[in-house]
């Protein structure tokens, strides 16, 4: 059975055509069909008004499809294996608490595809599954055929009269399901199997009036809110879903109308289309008058073409006049670059004269400053040996004055004394064996302190050559971390700059540019500075990148200036943009044409020169390349062997070729006289500027960085050992200073003792003649080493007065050299500009002769194309007149003739290519012009049919609110029967709008059960439901589903639990009210399930009695009354 919903989206008007040419309209969309389904309401009215649960025609033997046959539970809840035959009408499943009874209808649910939430008992499958188990298998088998007609039924052929459905749940919260038929056998698996069959069936586990569990019926006995048993009451009647339908409606022909609004925008592109084909259809007569426009351009066109070859004619006359006078002016200023060269040599002779003077001045000078130091350091010498000579008589007169005071002083001492010989004899012995003792101590130090201090020099040798190596290495780490950090930047920068060539200069160079055309445009430049040059610049041959940047070096990321203010002004433009960054040079050069270089070009069929290679657009670009590089003498010879076989070979080598590059780049110099061979390999490998694939420099850059990481590595792991190679070391050197000091320390305690023992002096009376004599003869020789040291004295203040006047001398002598050398310093600067301007005035000497020579010849040429020029207009003039038959004067030019020809013909090729055949727009446009009016009339026609959709919309919303109200109506008359069954009495009060109640405000979409009990009969109050007993409220609660059911039709019904709060004369009445309802609805079953016994002896009813609980025990018997 189709849903109202289903039925209602497919009458929803769309307009589903884009096409501008025709808009038709489906007849499914057509809202005069609504109309027809108006009827279909009022048969739905009419049969819900000749329903009653008093009324129902009683069909034995009718049992609605969909009903419940059997269930078989597996590991289910509290079931360990659980079967059950239901009966095909009422059915009572009767037992305690904790029996499983509620497990039955969870399972029910589950199996017909239900959500773990539809049954408010767990929030995931694996909750069902039976504590232990690792999965559970719900089997229910479904009714397929009423025993009256097969039509009801749901694929009969496939399935038979029984559906069986099985539901496996896995401990992971994943399930299964399969579809069999009646015999077992398989169909399906899918899940939308089973929702299409209850769908079929219209089995609603999903309302609450369907399957009412417990705690479904528990929120419903203590709910407080109105609201809530109105959302209830809305959902059990499926008054909501029809709400629904009307704003789904609602919502369709909103969407309708913005589609029309569509096809209203469609219909003015159509109107705009049409026009355009009336703009074709005008087009035709443009093009005929076009057709005898191109008749006279033709004419005009040959008479064009005579006037140009004239003027060709004049301008070669004026090109000969003109180059006369460059003859002129090149023997002219070829005449004057002659005596400037002239000029300029004999200046340089004379400034070479005037140098070479200077130079034979300041060698004589040399000379005589190298005999003054020669004599000089003589007189050092000598004067060194006299101060040497007298500090050491001085010396040894101080000890000659110390030793006669000494002796002064023992000869007293011994007069005075007299003294015990022996004694003497013994302190004598005594301080023999004393001396010997100290003087093998202090040889034993002096050997281990030449030990100890050798060891120390080697220490503090091999403590230098450690720190130098660790110096070493730790500046070669900075230095390769700095040349990695370098590397990465160009790895980065290069991979930026692979589909932007102007990033390899550097990532400011694209804002460096913008900011010098904005500079330009404000006037600061005079001429705008031209550059990068390696940007300027194409190749000929795209595999000489590299040598040609290893050739312009770095003039490839250089700019031009035309004048130093412009230079002035780009390099504090520099200075701004640039930061810290390295700004590029900046040349400085004349903006002029390019150089004639034809003289010093290299000359060579096989090779060709730099120059040759490089598509330069800029001349002031080339002009630099020229003067800085001179690349028109540098040859190309891309094989490296091949190179060097021509450029060792004098003969080989071209014409004018300086240099040679290889495609490796490396830089060769040929054999020439008094010149030999010369090969420089490149500092790189790889060309970064110039090429258009940049991987490889890419891949060349990664691969210098692997080695400097390798490199880095290894100069790591070697300053490990030498750090602690120095440490041990300096631990080393400061144990064996400090063993060395207390060495010196002993040592120069022995040697004091020693000096002690030796200065005590034997003393005898017998000696005393001795001291006497030698007191005589030291004074003696003192008296003559004083002679000698005055006589010294005056000798060394004869040579320091010596050495003062040569010094004089000497200082001089270099002033002189000094003042020539100030003096030779603007000669040669004046020789080295002189130099330059001899260059530079033979080279443009040597261009000016080529350019007289190049003018000499283009004259020669230029008189033979006058002679041919003049025979060539003689006879283009004859054919003109013949075609044309009279002469036309035109000022125009023969290209703009030709163009507008052109631009005739390709107007009219575009337009008859746009147009098309003259016929075909013709018939197309009356064609369009029909379709729009047809168009323009479907979409009025259209627009009241949606208005006539609205009205039927409206009306039929009118008879929702009539099916509404009905529905109320009866389901309040059943809640009052119901009621008066108990002789209780109560009303339901439904709003569905806001309204007044007995002078009460009442707010739309409320519901309120209102029941007076039986002890109250009398009294016409009535209570809530809140302020009922149990036994009242649950009672009030099944007359409240039995008004209910009357707008279900659901094939069965279950319901949990509903009587427990109920006395047993309430109970009784209650469930015999239950089954008679159950007993006039034919064909469908119903489900009750309650602890409490009942005794029931009825043909319809099967009463299945659930065994008690026994805890830990799972499988539970059933049977059937």
């Amino acid at each position: 059975m189709m849903s109202a919903k289903r039925k209602r989206r497919d009458r929803s008007p769309s307009l589903s055509s884009d096409s501008k040419e025709n808009i038709d309209f489906d007849e499914e969309d057509n809202p005069d069909r609504a109309n027809d389904s108006d009827d279909s309401l009022d048969m739905e009215i009419s049969s819900i008004g000749e329903t009653s649960f008093l009324n129902s025609q009683d069909k034995s033997n009718y049992i609605e499809c969909g009903t419940i046959k059997s269930l078989k539970l597996v590991n289910f809840m509290c079931h360990g294996h659980f079967a059950i035959e239901f009966g095909p009408r009422i059915n009572f499943v009767i037992g305690r608490n904790g029996s499983g009874k509620s497990a039955i209808l969870t399972a029910i649910v589950l199996a017909l595809g239900g959500r773990s939430h539809h049954t408010s008992r767990g929030q995931s499958l694996k909750s069902f599954i039976k504590t232990g188990e690792s999965r559970a298998k719900i089997v229910i088998k479904l009714n397929n055929f009423n025993n009256i007609d097969k039509s009801a039924s749901f694929k009969y052929e496939e399935y038979g009269d029984t559906i069986w459905i099985e539901r496996l749940l896995k401990s992971d919260g994943s399930s299964t399901y399969h579809l069999k038929n009646k015999n077992g056998k398989s169909i399906t698996t899918m899940k939308k199997e089973l929702d299409t069959i209850v769908k079929h069936f219209n089995i609603q586990i999903d309302n609450p009036i369907v399957v009412l569990n417990q705690e479904i019926s528990r929120n419903f006995l203590n709910s407080k809110n109105p609201r809530d048993k109105y959302s209830f009451f809305m959902k059990a009647t499926q008054l909501e879903d029809i709400l629904n339908d009307y704003a789904y409606a609602s919502e369709k022909t909103t969407l309708t109308e913005l589609e029309l609004d569509k096809k209203k925008k469609v219909l003015k592109d159509v109107a705009s289309e049409l026009k355009e084909l009336k703009k074709k259809v005008s087009l035709f007569a443009k093009i005929d008058d076009q057709n005898n426009k191109l008749s006279s351009l033709d004419k005009e066109l040959l008479w064009a073409l005579v006037c140009e070859k004239e003027r060709e004619f004049e301008e070669i006359l004026s090109k000969i006049e003109e180059n006369n006078g460059k003859v002129i002016e090149h023997t002219t200023t070829i005449n004057k670059l002659e005596n400037k060269l002239t000029k300029f040599s004999a200046d340089k002779e004379n400034t070479q004269k005037d140098l070479d003077d200077m130079a034979i001045k300041v060698d004589e000078i040399k000379a005589k400053i190298g005999e003054k130091t020669q004599i000089l350091t003589e007189y050092k010498e000598k004067k060194n040996n006299f101060a040497i000579e007298c500090s050491r008589l001085k010396n040894e007169l101080d000890a000659m004055g110390k030793d006669e005071k000494h002796l002064e002083r023992k000869i007293n001492e011994l007069k005075k004394q007299f003294g015990d010989v022996e004694k003497v004899e013994q302190e004598r012995h005594l301080r023999a064996e004393m001396v010997a003792k100290l003087e093998e101590e202090e040889r034993q130090l002096k050997a281990e302190i030449r030990t100890r201090k050798l060891h120390k020099e080697q220490l503090q040798g091999s403590i230098s050559e450690i720190e130098k190596k660790i110096y070493g290495c730790k500046a070669e780490i900075d230095s390769i971390k700095s040349s990695i950090y370098r590397k990465k930047q160009d790895i980065q920068q290069a991979r930026s700059s692979e589909n932007d060539q102007l990033l390899r200069f550097g990532v400011y160079m694209p804002h460096l540019l913008k900011q010098i055309d904005l500079e330009f445009k404000q006037g600061r430049f005079v001429k705008k500075p031209l550059g990068p040059i390696g940007h300027l610049i194409k190749l000929r041959d795209p595999g000489a990148a590299f040598a040609v940047e290893c050739c312009i070096k770095g003039l490839v990321s250089a700019f031009c200036c035309d004048n130093q203010g412009d230079a002035n002004v780009l390099s504090q433009l520099f200075k701004r943009t640039l930061g810290n960054a390295r700004p590029p040079m900046i040349i400085t050069r004349r903006f002029t044409n390019l150089h004639n270089v034809s003289s010093n070009c290299i000359q060579s069929d096989k090779y060709k020169s730099i120059l040759e290679l490089l598509d330069i657009d800029q001349a002031p670009v080339a002009n630099v390349l020229i003067d800085r590089s001179n690349i028109e003498s540098i040859a190309y010879i891309a094989n490296e062997d091949e190179a060097l076989n021509v450029m060792t070979n004098a003969e080989k080598v071209p014409h004018n070729c300086n240099q040679a590059y290889t495609k490796q780049g490396t830089n060769m110099y040929p054999v020439k006289r008094n010149q030999f061979f010369k090969s420089y390999a490149p500092n790189y490998n790889q060309a970064k500027y110039l090429t258009h694939d940049i991987s490889d420099y890419i891949l060349s850059l990664e691969h210098e960085l692997v080695e400097l990481n390798k490199k880095w590595e290894s100069r790591t792991a070697d300053l490990t050992p030498l750090q602690e190679n120095l440490q041990e070391n300096k631990l080393d050197l400061v144990e064996t200073t400090n063993k060395l000091s207390k060495l010196y320390d002993r040592a120069n305690e022995v040697s004091r003792e020693l000096e002690e023992l030796k200065n005590v002096v034997e003393t005898t009376p017998v000696e005393m003649d001795l001291f006497e004599k030698d007191l005589s003869d030291l004074r003696m020789e003192k008296t003559t080493r004083n002679e000698k040291l005055a006589g010294l004295q005056e000798k060394y203040s004869e040579m320091k007065t010596l050495i003062e006047e040569i010094n004089v001398k000497i200082t001089t002598l270099q002033d002189e050299k000094t003042r020539l050398c100030h003096e030779e310093r603007p000669a040669r600067e004046k020789m080295k500009t002189l130099e330059d301007q001899l260059v530079s005035v033979q080279r443009t000497l040597n261009r000016f002769k080529d350019n007289l020579t190049s003018v000499e010849e283009e004259i020669h040429d230029l008189k033979k194309a006058q002679e041919s020029k003049k025979q060539e207009v003689e006879n283009m003039r004859q054919k003109a007149m013949e075609e044309t038959g009279q002469e036309i004067r035109t000022t125009r030019s023969p290209s703009d003739v030709k163009k507008e020809i052109v631009d005739i013909k390709r107007f009219m090729q575009e337009q008859e290519s746009e147009i098309g055949d003259r016929d075909k727009i013709i018939k197309q446009y009356n064609d369009r012009i029909e379709a729009h009016e047809r168009v323009l009339e479907q979409v009025e026609t259209f627009e009241e049919l949606l208005e006539e959709f609205k009205a039927s919309t409206k009306m039929r919303l009118d008879k929702y609110r009539r099916l509404r109200k009905q529905i109320t109506e009866k389901a309040c008359q059943v809640f009052k029967i119901a009621l008066d069954a108990l002789n209780f009495s109560g009303i339901l009060e439904i709003n569905h709008d806001d309204c007044i109640i007995d002078g009460a405000s009442k707010k739309a979409k409320t519901l309120d059960i209102k029941i007076n009990p039986k002890v109250m009969v009398n009294s016409d109050v009535y209570k809530d439901t809140r302020s009922l007993s149990g036994g009242e409220r649950s009672y009030g609660t099944v007359a409240f589903l039995v008004a209910l059911w009357e707008s279900c039709n659901s094939p069965f019904r279950i319901l949990d639990e509903v009587d427990v709060f109920m006395d047993v004369v309430t109970r009784s009445t209650a469930m015999q009210i239950l089954v008679e309802n159950a007993k006039m609805k034919a064909g469908k079953q119903y489900i009750f399930l309650s602890p409490l016994g009942l005794v029931v002896d009825e043909k319809y009813v099967h009463v299945h009695r659930m065994p008690d609980p026994v805890r830990g025990i799972s499988n539970v018997l059933s049977h059937t009354d």
